[in-house]
Order: structure tokens, then sequence, then C-alpha cells
């Protein structure tokens, strides 16, 4: 049986992190930036290529509208940052926590995330396609219209997310767990296949079910 994420490690951040300094600790291609602080730092835009960030804490940090390929982020943290339609390319995170963040649209593709935990964000219309997905967990997350294409989410857990019109299409869901997430108008609900769903979840994702097989769903008469 696919083993269900349970627990998820946390990322590992020296207690002494030095401030980041601008340009000089900007995104760059071929860099490594370690043990830094970026707090309420303007990265809008950065575009990086084959860059490591290890042991980094980004607070109140502007991330949005880059563009990273083949960038590794471990041991990070993110707080209330903003990454919203910024797009990552083969890339990979590990034990990273991403918490009360915009990351609306945020485009993450053919990329591995492990270990790694979102919590109170905002991220109507992020894409996670073609992302390994191993020991990832999203708490109380806005994530309507998001795109899971396939994706292997089979160690995936959403809880109390909002998924109102989210995309799994070919995804791989056994061993997922969804618990109480609005499950309204999802798309390849096929693919949901072995996933565990919370009983008070089933109703709305009944109408899906219907609709992907091509049932005419009509009120009782006199109702």
């Amino acid at each position: 049986m696919t083993r269900v994420a349970t627990s998820i490690t946390a990322p590992r951040i020296g207690d002494r992190l030095e401030p980041a300094a601008l340009p000089r600790d900007a995104f760059h291609d071929d860099g490594l930036l370690r043990s830094l602080s970026y707090e309420r730092a303007d990265l809008t835009g950065a575009g990086a290529q084959l860059l490591d960030v290890e042991g980094c804490r980004f607070q109140s940090a502007d991330l949005g509208d880059g563009s990273w390929r083949k960038v590794s982020f471990a041991d990070c943290m993110f707080d209330d940052c903003d990454l919203a339609n910024t797009t990552v390319e083969r890339s990979s995170m590990h034990r990273c926590l991403v918490t009360g963040s915009r990351i609306t649209g945020l485009a993450i593709g053919g990329s591995t995330l492990g270990h790694v935990e979102f919590v109170d964000c905002v991220a109507d219309l992020a894409g996670f396609r073609s992302t390994v997905l191993g020991d990832v967990r999203f708490t109380r997350c806005r994530l309507r219209q998001g795109d899971f294409h396939e994706a292997d989410l089979s160690r995936t857990e959403f809880v109390d997310c909002d998924l109102t019109g989210a995309q799994f299409a070919r995804a791989r869901m056994e061993g997922a767990r969804l618990r109480n997430c609005d499950l309204s108008a999802i798309g390849g609900v096929e693919s949901l296949a072995g996933a565990t769903v919370s009983a008070d979840d089933v109703l709305p994702l009944t109408f899906s079910m219907a609709a992907a097989l091509g049932i005419n769903l009509e009120k009782p008469a006199g109702s």
C-alpha cells in the first residue's frame, strides 16, 4: 500500500542568519545562497538557473513574476511572501515551509517537492503539472482552479483546503488524503481512485463524478 504523508520534516535553519544584501545576494545563474535572511527583500522578476538556495528565510519578500529553472531550495522558509506568477521548471524543494503567502498563478512544472508544507496560502490558479509531491501537505490553502495535471500526489495531504475547480487529470493519487476540503467542480475526478476522502466531502464530489460519467442528475418530482 502506498504510504500516506503523515510527517513532514521541518526545515533545518540556523539560529543566526546573515541579512541578505542586494544586489550581491540577488538570485543569479550558477550561484549558491546559504544561511541568509531576506526580510522585505524585493526580488520581483528574478530570473535564475542552476541556483542552490540553502538554509535561508524569506520574510515578507517579493519573489513574484520570476523565472527559475533548475533551482534547488533546501531547508528554506517563506513567510508572508509573494510568489505570484513565478514560473519554476525542473527544480526542487526539500524540507521547506511556506506560510501565509500569495502563490496565485505560481507554475511549478516537471519538478520535485519533498517534505514541503504550505499553510494558509492563497494559491488560486497555481500549477503543479507533471511534478512529484512526496511528503507534501497543504493546510488551509485556497487552491481554486489549481492544476495538478499528471502530478504524482500519492504522498500528499490536503487539509481544510478550497479545491473548487481544481484539475487532477491523469494525476497519480493512490495514497493521497483529502480531509475537510471543498471539492466542488473538480476535473479529472477519476484520478482520485485510491485516495482517501473525508465522508463529509463526498457530496460535491458526487456531482463531479456524475458529470465525468455523463450522468444527468434531476431533482425529485415535486421538489
